[in-house]
């Protein structure tokens, strides 16, 4: 009987969301016919390094290692529903060396695959698979939604598995992989084929109730906004308070130097007057002192 391990991860801070769960423990009641299903939960801290471990079975990852313990390896995101054993005995079927099911993007404009744009790595919006489409597609990459890969396509890829690389393109983009789309960079330098069943319609969960905790944040968020709206306030209040006493400190200096100016003025005749009473005197005393015809 063919080993299927089933490998769901999820962030530290996060959560497996419970309609996701439900599909996991439906998956372990009642098994796939043909199949020894074997279905692991795993937090991680980087998702690209949990993908890399559920792929090694959780040991360190060597140059041309021997993957074991699996047959396929399938990966589910904590935040996808509306699947069943049957989706996934439905994608074993196929056959494929890397399988997954449709589900749409977070901007629900397209499906979470798709097709290089100038070179590999580069996966513009516009090159991604589009929203009715139908039958099973080749693509370039896939997102881990709801994935099946077989161990000998695995085996066949050089470590890490699961990759973020910086790719530049001749128009000068630079962009940053995610974790899937690094996967299909690896998966097609080893000439593994990727494939989308857009006939297997799964949920992407876009939308769900906030946690206890986010209740929390949010609230201390608000608190936050109301503290930061206030300070502005106050800084307004503060900045028209000082502005009105610039005025008014201009009008005291205005009238400050229209009085030092009258000031002066008063002073310049006051020296003149004074400089003319003292000129008078002289000119009187002169007037007094007698001439020699007089004596």
């Amino acid at each position: 009987m063919k080993h299927l391990r089933i490998v769901c991860l999820y962030p530290n801070h996060g959560e497996i969301l419970p309609k996701t769960q439900a599909c996991l423990d439906r998956v372990e009641r009642e098994g796939i016919d043909g199949w020894c299903v074997e279905v692991r939960r795993a937090r991680c801290t980087m998702l690209a390094q949990g993908r890399n471990f559920a792929v090694t079975g959780w040991m360190p990852m060597r140059r041309n290692m021997t993957l074991g313990g699996y047959d396929v390896l399938g990966f589910v995101d904590a935040d996808i529903a509306g699947w069943s054993p049957r989706t996934i005995a439905r994608l074993l079927s196929h056959n494929l060396p890397v399988v997954g099911a449709a589900y749409t993007t977070r901007s629900r404009s397209a499906l979470c695959a798709g097709y290089w744009g100038e070179i590999p790595g580069h996966a513009p919006v516009n090159r991604r698979v589009p929203l009715g489409s139908r039958g099973i597609r080749s693509v370039h990459w896939i997102g881990c939604g709801l994935t099946m890969y077989q161990r000998d396509a695995l085996q066949r890829i050089e470590a890490p598995w699961f990759r973020h690389e910086t790719v530049s393109t001749e128009s000068g983009i630079i962009e940053l992989t995610t974790d899937d789309t690094g996967f299909g960079i690896a998966a097609g330098r080893a000439n593994v084929e990727t494939y989308i069943d857009c006939g297997t319609v799964v949920e992407h969960i876009i939308e769900r109730p906030a946690r206890p905790n986010e209740v929390s944040t949010m609230a201390k968020e608000m608190d936050t906004a109301t503290v930061i709206q206030k300070a502005q306030q106050s800084m307004v209040r503060g900045m028209t308070d000082g502005a009105n006493m610039l005025v008014q400190a201009l009008k005291q200096a205005e009238e400050r130097a229209v009085n030092a100016e009258r000031a002066l003025a008063e002073r310049e005749v006051a020296d003149s007057k004074q400089r003319i009473k003292d000129l008078e005197q002289k000119l009187a005393e002169i007037k007094k002192t007698p001439t020699d015809k007089e004596m």
